[in-house]
């Protein structure tokens, strides 16, 4: 029989989704610029959310949705801390016993709490003090790429830490940043290795994964880098023609920049705001 081709799933803003177009259809109540961005065939690309929502999204955990006998929204703080720390203790059990399936959900569970503890100390400080000005230690993520102590030097050794990843994570060569124009440069360059079948997510996306694989041979670092950024050029446009008709990306050139006065020089100017955080995630080529 037959394979049938995969379906290509199009690039998109982290804020933003390709949805059947059908779904909002020309006319509806919906069809509004500030929800669809643009129009492609039997597709439609429509903003989620804003991009500031993007970044802390909301989900529902209601007690209908989870279930009245699971974790839910009407739940007691107190009584979420205990099946956490039921689950939390289950795990590290397991994992000082040898199994690394929950070594990994250990691991994975420690980061997602860590960053977001870390997000809203950051905005709500005041809401810890009755814990934090008792304690003398704070769990906080440590970068590869910082300054590190002899003993978390030790440990990421240990561990390993960032063998397997695709951006430079040497702290004195590391440039890049997680600014808005950095986040999206990471979104393209992890679309395209997750299009070429990359470790660990990537996946078969049809036509997509056979022109990034005839145009890309040989993986991301600091000498094909600049190959890789017109293939992620080419994959924004395709998504986003006029890229300084986006907010999104609009809002990556600054509101008084000469450079806004014509379409051509704005599409320039975001390209090479994209292209400086882009090429600033190539590590050093192994030899």
């Amino acid at each position: 029989m037959k394979k049938k081709p995969a379906r290509v799933e199009l690039y998109k803003l982290p804020n933003h989704a390709w949805l059947p177009g059908d779904w909002y259809s020309p006319g509806s109540k919906n069809d509004t610029p500030g929800i669809v961005v643009r129009r492609l065939g039997s597709g439609v690309l429509v903003r989620n959310s804003t991009w500031e929502q993007a970044k802390n999204p909301r989900f529902n955990y209601s007690k209908e949705f989870c279930g009245e006998n699971r974790p839910n929204e009407t739940w007691k703080p107190f009584d979420l801390w205990m099946w956490g720390d039921t689950t939390i203790g289950i795990l590290t059990q397991k994992a000082s016993d040898g199994d690394g399936d929950a070594a990994l959900e250990l691991a994975r569970l420690a980061s997602v709490a860590t960053e977001h503890l870390t997000r809203i100390c950051t905005a709500k400080p005041h809401l810890f003090w009755p814990l934090s000005r008792l304690r003398r230690a704070w769990p906080v993520i440590k970068k590869a790429n910082a300054k590190l102590s002899a003993a978390e030097t030790k440990l990421f050794s240990a561990i390993q830490l960032g063998a397997d990843d695709f951006i430079e994570l040497h702290a004195q060569t590391a440039k890049w940043k997680l600014d808005d124009a950095g986040r999206i440069a990471y979104g393209l360059l992890n679309y395209i290795r997750v299009s070429r079948g990359s470790q660990p997510h990537g996946f078969d996306n049809g036509a997509m994964s056979k022109f990034v694989k005839e145009k890309l041979p040989r993986d991301f670092d600091d000498e094909s880098a600049d190959d890789w950024w017109k293939v992620a050029k080419e994959i924004l446009l395709f998504s986003y023609p006029q890229p300084h008709a986006i907010d999104e990306l609009k809002s990556l050139v600054p509101v008084n920049s000469p450079k806004r006065k014509s379409p051509g020089r704005f599409d320039q100017a975001i390209f090479r705001k994209l292209k400086s955080r882009f090429m600033a995630f190539a590590r050093a080529k192994v030899c």
